[in-house]
């Protein structure tokens, strides 16, 4: 059959080299290119033909697919760094014979990607006539060139990747279970960044959320498990479909070999163990089969299944089971095709088995309802691993996970936490009601984590930590949900849970650059610390995590806190030059500067105090005036007592945004100290009538600080407490709050700061 197509090659830069440089992470490279290519591929209307070596084939009915996939892929590719790709595209005649395509087309196309560049994408100029008028597309003519093997010189263009966002196109061949989601909307509303410094604790609270689904575990060792797997039991009762158990069984060994952190054992030597109990036949005799392979093997975990013939259904059902002590690590539903096209069911199990296996070795899979396929775990651990730096890139695979399969959760739960992150509540409402539909088939470990993520998202701190430690009692140890139950503990004011539950831990597990985990885990603990007046081992956690993450100055600013509050000026001032010398991850100099300002003051070191809260000024003046940078320096202002400034400030950016909640109370605090009783009054009463989902106390907490302000304590303590019954987080700011400082003798007030377990 003859026909007009796009046709896409790529190839991987450098393999051949880096095959013979280390065999096994080239493959792994293989697997994962082609993985993620054909989920482009199914975005955008394309064809995979075949693979050549290192290199794809694949066609589109249009330029326009092929270049936005290529442009995806791209994207993908070189955010992810770890491999570079050469693609080149062509439209004209093609040749579709036997499943394979042919013709000058093809031929051009082909010799337009070998004289690409690293990370880049070339087209010919029939390409570029259809995509020209693109007003999203930057595209560069490169030059006329002569080909080989192609008698009349072809005008080639380069497309600019680096300057593209992803192009968001849905998937137009979901799985039967896929759902497609509909997220719904809301206004955003801005939330001063200031106040996420003020304490790592608080940006925590919208910065990690709960993440046991989130991260993949760090490991203290290499995981060495070994897998088998089983040749799959024939129960057709057609003797002569004998070779499809063996295909599967390889194909799947294959798979994992090629995925899987851990040791497979080879089909070679399956077939050499089988042979002396083969025929695997039926009943007890096959599982004495499954006995056999599984002690010569030395097997720690098998994959072992049947297969059955109704008609022309062939169907296939598999499990995997933990060797050791025979339980199951989970079942697959039963994969169903057409017997005359036996390699697309084996295929499809093969990637159930390898997906289900894959987050097996990253969590754990008995603990959730339906383990993923191959696919989407690689869409859903994708956008895992852009959490931190990139997380709109990280909700769109997160989205594409769900969409491909909307009855493995852990995309849910971590979309929601991501919106909860971008402070669109409404959204993350959404989703978990997408859960809810869904709630009598989770698990009863996701049961707890759904009931953790509404209490969460409801501001009920306390019944978010029980449902936690419910998820515990059936994961006993699991180093997540621990990390969880002690960061849940620091905002309920109960730092010595957080310690205890910490020090049950192998504190070294969470030291791996491959997460954020561990710097996480620092920032909570030494919070802890600090509530508990345990200042000395304060500074020796902060310390040895900038020995694990020397790039993150919010760990400065933790060793910053413990100093202040046994009086080292001088070692703060050290720290704070060596900070000027640091390229920062998280957090900049001026973040350390406010936290010695701060702390200082609540300690009792009011003129060091004030010195610093000069320099944070002077710090953020010399910045670009971003709304970030405005923020911080009115901020500035406020701890040095520059009231004036600070109003001026605060003034200009509740005008800009007039429904910030922190700004009018920021104006509402200055009025107070000003002696403007009206006025402070007048804005306690603003205060007092918002009325909108997801306050969690910030408008109560601010009423607290102006009637401490006005000399109202009584009133001020009321104000507090409620603002803690509605959703707000105790965290390292109420001890040094410096419209709280009228409270500090205030005994409701100092029974209120001492830790509560």
């Amino acid at each position: 059959m003859r026909k007009l197509a796009a046709i896409m090659f790529t190839d991987i830069v450098g393999y051949s080299a880096l095959m013979s440089k280390d065999e096994s992470v080239a493959l792994q490279i293989l697997v994962k290119n082609r993985v993620l290519q054909k989920l482009a591929l199914s975005r955008f209307n394309g064809e995979f033909i075949k693979e050549i070596g290192d290199g794809t084939l694949s066609i589109f009915q249009s330029s326009w697919d092929a270049v936005s996939c290529a442009i995806d892929i791209q994207n993908i590719v070189n955010r992810e760094s770890f491999f570079q790709l050469r693609i080149g595209i062509h439209i004209g005649d093609i040749v579709i014979s036997d499943n394979d395509v042919f013709g000058d087309g093809v031929n051009i196309a082909s010799r337009i990607e070998a004289g690409g560049k690293a990370g880049g994408i070339y087209v010919s100029e029939r390409v570029y006539e259809d995509i020209k008028n693109k007003h999203n597309i930057k595209v560069e003519f490169v030059g006329e060139k002569t080909l080989k093997n192609i008698d009349h010189p072809v005008k080639i263009y380069s497309i600019d990747t680096g300057a593209q966002e992803l192009i968001k196109k849905p998937v137009t061949r979901p799985s039967e279970q896929a759902k497609p989601i509909k997220i719904e909307g809301e206004k955003k509303i801005r939330i001063p960044k200031v106040l996420l410094l003020l304490g790592i604790g608080v940006i925590l609270l919208t910065t990690v959320g709960l993440l046991v689904f989130l991260l993949p575990k760090p490991k203290s060792k290499p995981i060495q498990q070994r897998i088998v797997v089983a040749i799959f039991e024939n129960r057709t009762g057609d003797a002569s479909l004998d070779d499809l158990g063996k295909m599967a069984a390889d194909w799947i060994t294959q798979g994992l070999s090629q995925s899987v952190d851990a040791n497979v054992v080879p089909t070679t030597t399956v077939l050499q163990i089988s042979a002396s109990v083969s025929p695997p036949a039926s009943g007890k005799q096959h599982n004495n089969y499954l006995s056999h392979l599984a002690e010569g093997a030395k097997a720690d975990i098998m994959v072992s299944g049947s297969y059955y013939l109704q008609k022309e259904t062939l169907q296939f059902q598999a499990e995997v089971k933990n060797v050791k002590d025979g339980s199951l690590i989970y079942s697959l539903p039963a994969v169903t095709g057409s017997l005359q096209k036996p390699m697309e069911i084996i295929e499809k199990l093969s990637s159930e088995i390898i997906g289900g296996l894959e987050y097996h070795f990253r969590s754990n899979v008995r603990f959730i309802s339906k383990p993923p396929n191959k696919d989407v775990y690689s869409e859903y651990i994708t956008g895992m691993g852009l959490y931190s730096q990139d997380i709109e890139g990280a909700i769109q695979h997160l989205i594409r996970a769900i969409n491909m399969d909307s009855l493995f959760c852990p995309p849910q739960f971590e979309l929601a936490y991501a919106y909860i992150n971008l402070g669109e509540y409404t959204r993350a409402d959404s989703i978990l009601q997408i859960i809810n539909r869904i709630r009598e088939r989770l698990s009863p470990f996701e049961s707890h984590y759904f009931d953790s993520q509404i209490a969460y998202l409801n501001g009920n701190w306390a019944e978010c930590l029980r449902h936690l430690r419910l998820a515990e009692n059936i994961s006993p140890g699991d180093w997540e949900i621990n990390y969880e139950i002690g960061f849940l503990a620091v905002n309920l004011n109960k730092p010595g849970i957080t310690v205890e539950t910490y020090a049950k831990l192998d504190i070294s597990y969470s030291y791996q650059s491959t997460t954020d985990l561990g710097v996480w885990r620092i920032g909570v603990l030494t919070m802890a610390l600090h509530l508990l007046g345990n200042y000395q081992q304060e500074l020796v956690e902060a310390r040895k995590g900038q020995q694990y993450y020397p790039d993150w100055l919010l760990l400065y600013a933790d060793e910053v806190r413990a100093l202040a509050a046994i009086g080292q000026v001088e070692e703060i001032k050290k720290v704070i030059d060596k900070c000027h010398t640091i390229s920062s991850r998280s957090g900049n100099v001026g973040d350390v500067i406010i936290e010695a300002a701060l702390e200082l003051r609540a300690h009792g070191y009011a003129q060091a105090a004030h010195e610093y809260a000069g320099k944070a000024v002077e710090w953020y003046r010399n910045r670009t005036a971003s709304v970030d940078v405005r923020e911080y320096l009115a901020f500035g202002f406020y701890i040095s007592e520059n009231w004036e400034e600070a109003q001026t400030e605060y003034e200009q950016l509740a005008a800009e945004y007039p429904e910030n909640i922190d700004y009018l109370g920021y104006l509402g605090a200055l009025a107070a100290r000003k002696g403007e009783r009206e006025k402070a009054m007048n804005i306690t009463e603003k205060l007092k009538r918002i009325d909108r989902p997801y306050l969690f106390g910030q408008h109560t907490c601010w009423r607290a600080r102006i009637a401490a302000q006005l000399g109202e304590l009584a009133q001020a303590m009321e104000l507090l407490q409620e603002s803690f019954a509605q959703g707000k987080a105790f965290d390292i700011n109420i001890h040094r709050d410096i419209d709280f400082e009228p409270l500090q003798d205030y005994q409701p007030f100092r029974e209120l700061l001492k830790p509560k377990e």
